[in-house]
């Protein structure tokens, strides 16, 4: 086994549905909203994408409540004040169903 080294801690859980919208991590952070599989398919995810940011993962194909992450998108904006979202996504037609649920969220 190869030993798992991120240059930096991940907060978790990770997946958008499972985050708490108060947990005060989010606090003035700066948000990265990427496609649940780039991680896998980006080169150096974390230290090019993930650098001072906090993570969330969705994927909007798969997942069919995008009403959802919109819900909890907004909260999590609302109640911790999130400074910038990234979205970070594949160049897949569907995964643009991420910019549209962070336009959604108030």
């Amino acid at each position: 086994m190869f030993p798992v080294q991120a240059p930096q801690p991940v907060q978790f859980p990770v997946q958008l549905h499972l985050i708490n919208p108060q947990n005060t991590i989010f606090k003035g952070a700066d948000l990265l909203l990427a496609a649940d599989c780039i991680a896998f398919a980006a080169k150096d995810f974390h230290t090019r994408y993930l650098k001072n940011k906090l993570l969330a993962i969705a994927c909007p194909k798969l997942d069919s409540n995008r009403d959802a992450y919109v819900e909890k998108l907004a909260l999590i904006m609302e109640q911790t004040g999130v400074e910038t979202v990234t979205i970070l996504i594949m160049e897949v037609p569907y995964y643009g169903g991420l910019l549209e649920i962070v336009k959604k969220s108030p």
